[in-house]
């Protein structure tokens, strides 16, 4: 399955991450690098996610075809955050999500993706709260503006 990423969008992020990471950089340059652990069974949108994400220096991102591969190697990764593909061969983002919750002291955010738009209100109805989610193909702005508020970089603004 194909997952491009639109670089190109109408609509603009709210800021850039990469300004923010850069200025951010500049003033805390002890801040920890981000652990991101992406989970799709499609190598196609992991490569495509793994380019994107690349530039930006405070993310370290760890990729998993398979949520078993993921599950194996969640306690030693510690990720900060968790980009989960809803439709995996053998199982439910969903059920996924539900495993990480049991398994881990800390509540790591999710950003769900999902070539379903109506996914969104399926995934909160059955995990019982509000949550993160792009829709495939991926938007750049999107995608960019989910992992920059879940792992509260600073608004430019505010740190300008």
């Amino acid at each position: 399955m194909n997952c491009p990423v639109f670089r190109s969008s109408k609509i603009a992020p709210t800021h850039s991450l990469t300004n923010v990471l850069s200025i951010h950089e500049s003033r805390h340059r002890k801040q920890s690098v981000k652990r991101v652990m992406v989970i799709d069974d499609s190598l196609d949108c992991l490569e495509a996610i793994r380019v994107l994400l690349a530039e930006y220096k405070f993310l370290e991102l760890e990729t998993f075809e398979s949520e078993a591969n993921a599950f194996r190697e969640f306690s030693h990764y510690e990720p900060d955050l968790i980009i989960l593909d809803l439709n995996l061969n053998k199982i439910s983002g969903i059920e996924v999500a539900k495993i990480f919750k049991k398994i881990s002291p800390f509540n790591i955010p999710i950003v769900f993706i999902s070539n379903d738009s109506d996914a969104k209100s399926e995934i909160e109805i059955k995990l019982g709260r509000e949550i993160t989610f792009v829709k495939k193909p991926l938007n750049e702005n999107f995608l960019i503006n989910a992992i920059n508020d879940l792992l509260n970089f600073p608004n430019v603004a505010e740190v300008a």
